[in-house]
């Protein structure tokens, strides 16, 4: 089986037909609810949460890995509190619960409820124990101009393609962001397009936000 089926599969699912919860101002899938769409989807689907890691300090770093047919992914999380903050010595009730949330999260590689995280990955992104640098302010004209124009729309059957030539330019353009705070502002300059995309195209929208994520991690904190 190609990783593209189970991709297509997962991500073709609409945020507003996921079981979702409410965490603050953030949706989250549970991990039942999670474990229990995937299976029916793919029953072979196997799952490890075993592997964790402590650290000097005493926080830990719990690891989920799930595999499906031939093709495996891991994740990993720190053992955080309700306000994501890392727990020190934490309990075994801690650990469970977080190893529970690392699980989702790997799901989510594959494609399940990815779009549930571009909130948590993008635009809540630097809400850490640490107080961050402040950013350097930019000129307020270059937030105008780099945020990517919709074609302008002649025939309702043009839309599709006018989304997905405004994802392909956001694609070209967020190489041009070189930091992490940078590239939060460019989704937010973007969020009319990227809230349409979500609504009127959900393919369009999750290949966007994996191309977003990914980016992101070669930016680093």
């Amino acid at each position: 089986m190609e990783f593209k089926q189970i991709w297509d599969t997962f991500v073709s699912i609409p945020k507003d037909q996921l079981p979702l919860d409410k965490k603050g101002k953030l949706d989250y899938v549970s991990w039942a609810h999670a474990l229990h769409l995937a299976i029916s989807h793919f029953p072979e689907l196997t799952f490890n949460c075993d592997k964790e890691a402590t650290y000097a300090d005493g926080s830990m770093m719990v690891f989920a890995t799930v595999s499906i047919g031939e093709h495996t992914r891991e994740m990993w999380l720190p053992v955080m509190d309700y306000k994501n903050n890392s727990i020190i010595n934490p309990s075994s009730r801690q650990v469970s619960d977080n190893k529970m949330r690392c699980l989702v999260k790997c799901i989510a590689l594959f494609g399940l409820g990815l779009n549930v995280y571009a909130g948590e990955d993008l635009l809540y992104l630097d809400e850490k124990e640490e107080p961050k640098q402040p950013a350097k302010k930019q000129p307020a004209t270059k937030k105008v101009e780099e945020k990517v124009e919709e074609p302008k729309q002649e025939k309702a059957e043009e839309k599709q393609d006018d989304l997905a030539l405004v994802a392909e330019g956001m694609k070209q353009t967020m190489k041009m962001h070189e930091t992490v705070d940078s590239l939060r502002d460019f989704w937010t300059v973007n969020k009319a397009n990227i809230d349409r995309m979500e609504k009127e195209e959900p393919l369009v929208y999750n290949n966007l936000l994996a191309a977003f994520l990914e980016y992101k991690k070669t930016l680093g904190d």
